[in-house]
């Protein structure tokens, strides 16, 4: 039903309706300006036994007057979804169970929806296993108790007034037990910036695999005792500015295979127990000024694959027994300028990717050699104001023979790049030179024939040199399929 300006109610005496609907399964109401409720209010206990009993999706979008959902909403025992969108004036849903076989429940845009009923909490009979919540402005949180027990995915997005996913304020220890046993696999929450805790008293649910929080800008910890759930698989934190740690020591939580954490401006330090991660794949920390060490005891070394380090300004080290991470394919160290000493063992050498920029460790990276990396592919690397030549003759540097794309940035002083370059990397097939103004030399033997991409940015003497078919390097680089300069 589509823009029927009149209608104040669905399920209405003499509408003559009544015998159709019985058997609807799908029923979608839109943009019904004067919808008050589906069941007209002095209609609502006789009209019980007359809903859909074979409905199994409600859709109610646009209706801007609407208050309320009927008691009898609980009947309805084949409906699967409900999904409520821009319904300004719903104050709440009526105090009752859920449908036994409802799953999926999607509320949008209802800023004068304040809680959700306690009894779709209590109930141990709930199939509810996914649960959205977009644009509520008035919610301040979810349960007050527990939330359901089945519930195994929870996204919250864009609700500015949540403090609190569960507000514990009068939780019994049997009922944070319970908390603690219940079904919630993955947990999303975006701009609530309001929201202070998780679970105001208890521990995070054991059960939870996957948390994403974005722009929690007032998030200050994860959980009251500051450990993590032990199946917990994944974990990313954006922009949660006030956040210090996101725990204080991991035991045995051992299934963590992710770890990422963007601009968190007050992140003072990671667990102690990072090491004990035997699982963990990734980690990245971007953003996070205030992080001024790793853990002593390092990284984890069986299975992390990637590692990336970017703009914590404070950290004064890397990360101790890097040399020790054998499976590490994918490291970036980048605006990290407290960084002052390159590790004593150097780095494992089965990277096959490699960003250096805007650190004090390139020169004792060049010197200990770069030719060690034997698989390495993508190179990066920015910011060597002292470098002349590359690679520098005067340490007699060679570069990995496996290359096959090469970046250099912001080298102020880089005069040519030398003939090693065309002579030893075969595979090289993508070029980047950016913002190296003093460059004006090519190899004297020309570049790798296996070049498939050259691109020049901020380089301006190189640039007119490599002018199509009138700069001196032009027959030199005219058979590499895709060249590009600009300033």
């Amino acid at each position: 039903m589509v823009g029927c300006k009149d209608l104040t109610s669905f399920w209405q005496t003499g509408h003559g309706l009544l015998q159709d609907i019985r058997y609807l399964r799908r029923l979608v109401i839109k943009h019904c300006p004067q919808l008050l409720s589906l069941v007209a209010e002095e209609e609502e206990e006789q009209q019980q036994h007359e809903f859909p009993n074979r409905l199994q999706y409600l859709e109610l979008r646009d209706c801007e007057c609407l208050v309320k959902l009927p008691q009898a909403l609980q009947n309805l025992s084949s409906l699967r979804e409900i999904s409520i969108s821009n319904c300004p004036k719903l104050v709440s849903f009526p105090e009752v169970g859920l449908p036994s076989q409802l799953r999926f429940i999607d509320i949008e845009k209802c800023n004068a929806l304040k809680y959700l009923p306690q009894a779709w909490m209590c109930s141990s009979d709930t199939s509810l296993e996914r649960l959205s919540i977009t644009h509520c402005a008035s919610l301040t949180c979810i349960a007050k108790v527990l939330l359901p027990l089945n519930l195994k995915r929870l996204v919250i997005k864009d609700c500015n007034n949540l403090h609190a996913l569960v507000d514990e304020e009068e939780v019994s220890a049997f009922h944070e037990e319970i908390n603690n046993s219940g079904s919630l696999k993955y947990l999303v929450i975006q701009f609530c910036s309001s929201l202070k805790s998780l679970w105001s008293k208890s521990e995070l649910p054991a059960t939870l695999q996957h948390i994403e929080l974005l722009f929690c800008t007032n998030l200050s910890s994860l959980s009251s005792r500051g450990n993590l759930p032990k199946a917990l698989k994944y974990i990313s934190i954006n922009n949660c500015l006030k956040l210090e740690s996101i725990a204080v020591r991991l035991h045995n939580n051992t299934s963590l295979e992710s770890i990422r954490i963007y601009g968190c401006v007050n992140l003072k330090f990671l667990p102690q127990d990072l090491q004990k991660l035997s699982h963990l794949q990734d980690i990245t920390i971007s953003g996070c000024p205030n992080l001024a060490s790793f853990p002593e005891r390092g990284l984890p070394s069986k299975n992390l694959t990637e590692l990336h380090i970017v703009e914590c300004e404070k950290l004064k080290a890397l990360p101790n027994c890097m040399h020790y991470l054998t499976s590490l394919q994918r490291l970036r160290i980048d605006k990290c300028p407290s960084i002052m000493s390159f590790p004593d063992d150097g780095f494992a050498t089965n990277l096959i990717s490699l960003t250096i920029g805007d650190v004090k460790i390139c020169e004792p990276l060049f010197r200990w050699g770069l030719h060690r990396f034997i698989s390495l592919r993508r190179l990066h690397i920015e910011g060597c104001p002292e470098v002349v030549s590359f690679p520098q003759e005067e340490i007699q540097m060679m570069l990995p023979t496996s290359l096959t794309s090469l970046r250099i940035e912001n080298f102020p002083n880089l005069e040519r790049l030398l003939s090693s370059i065309s002579q030893n990397l075969a595979c090289l097939e993508e070029v980047d030179l950016y913002s190296c103004p003093k460059l004006k030399s090519f190899p004297e033997n020309g570049l790798p024939i296996s070049l498939l991409r050259l691109y020049i940015c901020g380089c301006p003497i190189l640039k007119e040199r490599c002018r199509k078919d009138k700069g001196q390097y032009w027959p030199m680089i005219a058979h590499i399929p895709y060249v590009m300069t600009s300033d």
